[in-house]
């Protein structure tokens, strides 16, 4: 059971409605430490951050939000998907955490492209970022810097041809809801170890359901987007503490993009987390709080 959840909404720059939670498990007597902003990866769901929401929510402020056309926001009034349009809403959003908090800027928690989406935000408002914690995801595209992605105009002509492959997926949208909610995907997940046996069934089972859920074009274009990506530019311009969390098995995050953002960062603490792959917030959860909660007990993060 998660802490008493409030849902609020605020506006994108194309007039799309972002919907953010905030997650209230704290006595009312008990001062919060940090806000912890919370920006999903693509088609993840909010039972993924379960964990941490559990391990803060009764001494931090808990906030998540959903990208347009993800959970509660709606899709994008302007078919606007761009990464850099992701980090405009979450600009947005953090604006309307602060202007109820009173700040300071919060700790931005990002998982997979919400890694990518985090650092854009800090590349156009560094004031709304206190930290980053960067959670099993790449500042650029997935596996730009491997071959033969990083082969000189490959990775342009791979975008393209997703682009191109939109109809046909939303065609089958049908058909891969109707196999995400059969009793298949987990043991099929399991068996392409798309998440590892660390990942509890339920876990995996409410994520595909929740992505059935997803308005099926924000998804493809998120994704197509996502394929365009580049942040690491960003990565030696980034002046405050970061936490930098991989996981050792992760299919779709090479561990050569991990390090990328351990040597780029200047001021970031790295922790790779064994037996566990891209799931890892449902597979290494309490470890994964763990290491948080180490990273900003170490750091005063509050006036």
């Amino acid at each position: 059971m998660y802490p008493k959840r409030t849902t609020r909404f605020v506006s994108g720059r194309d007039g799309t409605s972002i919907a953010w939670h905030a997650h209230d498990g704290k006595p009312k007597a008990t001062a919060p430490r940090s806000t912890l902003l919370l920006t999903n990866g693509l088609g993840t769901s909010e039972g993924f951050w379960r964990h941490l929401v559990h391990a803060f929510a009764h001494d931090n402020l808990v906030m998540h939000w959903d990208y347009r056309g993800h959970g509660q926001s709606a899709p994008a009034t302007t078919g606007d998907y761009s990464i850099r349009t992701h980090a405009d809403d979450l600009a947005r959003v953090t604006e309307a955490v602060l202007e109820q908090t009173g700040g300071p800027a919060p700790v931005h928690v990002g998982f997979s492209m919400g890694v990518t989406v985090a650092l854009e935000l800090y590349r156009a408002r560094p004031d709304l970022v206190g930290s980053l914690i960067l959670l099993g995801g790449p500042a650029d595209a997935p596996y730009a810097s491997s071959f033969p992605l990083r082969l000189p105009g490959v990775l342009p002509l791979v975008r393209k041809a997703l682009a191109l492959l939109e109809p046909m997926a939303l065609m089958g949208a049908p058909a891969f809801h109707a196999l995400a909610t059969s009793r298949l995907a987990y043991p099929i997940a399991r068996t392409l170890r798309i998440v590892e046996p660390t990942a509890p069934r339920e876990d995996i089972e409410g994520m595909a359901l929740a992505l059935t859920r997803m308005d099926a074009r924000a998804f493809w274009s998120s994704m197509v987007s996502l394929m365009g990506a580049h942040a690491s530019d960003v990565l030696p311009t980034v002046r405050v503490p970061t936490l930098v969390i991989g996981a050792a098995h992760d299919k779709f995050v090479p561990k050569k993009q991990i390090r990328q953002l351990e040597t780029l960062l200047p001021d970031a603490r790295s922790l790779m987390i064994e037996r566990a792959g891209h799931g890892i917030l449902v597979e290494a959860g309490p470890e994964v709080a763990a290491a948080i909660r180490r990273f900003l007990e170490s750091r005063p993060l509050v006036s």
